[in-house]
């Protein structure tokens, strides 16, 4: 394959993956509005200067707060992690990638 056709095939991928991104964006938008929020993990508030945080591990929307502070995220946490970095572990999952993770998807 010469240099341009594979120049113009990564010039196609770079477009489809924006194309992509953009379609995701979309749908994950559409996701958080129908989500329930059932599957909440949260920081530890105990002994910390920091808001707690909350993720929804089924869409992934977070949310910070002290108690009734919560907007969205406001029902009972499914698990509370021991520390901040079990909770960044959650965040870097994707949204339906939560098979990963023992928690229930019914």
């Amino acid at each position: 394959m010469s240099i341009f056709k594979i120049r113009d095939r990564i010039l196609e991928i770079q477009e489809q993956r924006t194309v992509l991104e953009s379609e995701k964006e979309k749908l994950l938008a559409d996701l958080r509005k129908q989500c329930q929020h059932e599957t909440i993990i949260e920081t530890p508030n105990e002994g910390s200067a920091f808001a707690p945080m909350r993720i929804c591990a089924i869409c992934g929307l977070e949310e910070e707060g002290w108690g009734c502070g919560y907007k969205e995220l406001s029902k009972e946490p499914f698990m509370i992690v021991k520390d901040r970095n079990k909770f960044y572990e959650f965040r870097t999952l994707q949204p339906l990638e939560i098979k990963k993770l023992a928690i229930p998807t019914s």
